[in-house]
């Protein structure tokens, strides 16, 4: 009688906390018994090149290390964080179901291992960037964006002067929206790792989903700094709300799938950065479009 809630004890600590318990249609305790060479079949080309060499002193001593704190953890309990400095440390099953506190230039992010995790770096799920530094490439694109638009302004409405605040203005917001995105997609990565199809399924509807309320903080944003009434920014983001949302999910929605399928986390940004040029482009025009009718209305006047 004894044995017997030991046992389911054995059992609930081996399925602890996890929903989902296969790595591409293949059970997790088959995964265990697995020998080097039919795991590598499952794995991607990268992952494979890099487990053919064979794991180093260093690996093996944190596997050890996370072998040990599963042992030591309790009946249905997280096992202790290890921390470990190996961000290029591809994940094998072994590792499902501990706690990497994985270094990212500063600080050890905490990584729960779980098994859509495997074949990926640490280093995947521990992005090192800095989001103040990120948010450069916000600012650049940003501003660049503007500037090209004006200068197709300039050449659509003759008279139009190039006015530097306004690209000051959408610079500054580039920074700010910059940062949030550095964070937006260090949430994405952390809570749906890997590039299966149902994984980036989710978090291009997350994207869509979130997409209007960040358009709107834009236009009150780019409102604010130009001493625009907040009525006047939200009517205005009404008035383009479905051209918009038309342009994000059917232009940028498709090429947001390439990013989760294959650019890695820590370029993310700069990937939407580019890809958003010839957008910011036309958020530039969305914008100040009316600013434009009431320029040309008042010289002909």
């Amino acid at each position: 009688m004894e044995e017997e809630p030991q046992q389911n004890l054995e059992a609930l600590k081996k399925k602890r906390t996890f929903r989902k318990y296969t790595y591409r249609g293949v059970d997790l305790d088959q995964l265990l018994d697995m020998s080097n060479n039919q795991l590598m079949e499952l794995l991607n080309s990268r992952a494979r090149r890099t487990i053919s060499k064979g794991l180093k002193r260093k690996p093996l001593a944190l596997i050890k290390k996370l072998r040990k704190a599963k042992k030591e953890a309790g009946p249905l309990e997280k096992p202790e964080v290890v921390k470990t400095h190996l961000r290029d440390m591809i994940v094998v099953p072994e590792m499902v179901g501990s706690i990497v506190g994985v270094y990212n230039g500063k600080t050890f992010n905490q990584v729960e291992i779980k098994p859509e995790m495997i074949g990926h770096y640490l280093g995947e799920f521990s992005i090192t960037y800095k989001p103040v530094k990120h948010g450069r490439p916000g600012v650049f694109f940003l501003g660049l964006g503007d500037a090209i638009q004006q200068n197709i302004e300039k050449k659509l409405y003759h008279g139009k002067v190039y006015e530097t605040k306004r690209t000051t203005n959408m610079m500054i917001s580039g920074s700010v929206f910059g940062v949030a995105g550095h964070y937006w997609y260090r949430f994405l990565d952390t809570r749906f790792p890997g590039t299966a199809v149902k994984t980036v399924g989710k978090k291009l509807f997350l994207e869509m989903i979130i997409g209007p309320p960040v358009f709107l903080g834009f236009f009150l944003a780019i409102g604010y700094l130009e001493g625009k009434p907040v009525e006047e920014s939200i009517k205005e983001f009404k008035k383009n709300f479905l051209v918009i949302c038309a342009a994000d999910w059917a232009v940028y929605a498709p090429l947001q799938a390439v990013n989760f399928f294959y650019v890695p986390p820590r370029y993310r940004l700069l990937y939407v950065c580019v890809l958003c040029l010839a957008y910011d482009v036309f958020m530039s025009y969305i914008l100040h479009k009316e600013d434009n009718k009431k320029l040309m209305a008042s010289k002909q006047e």
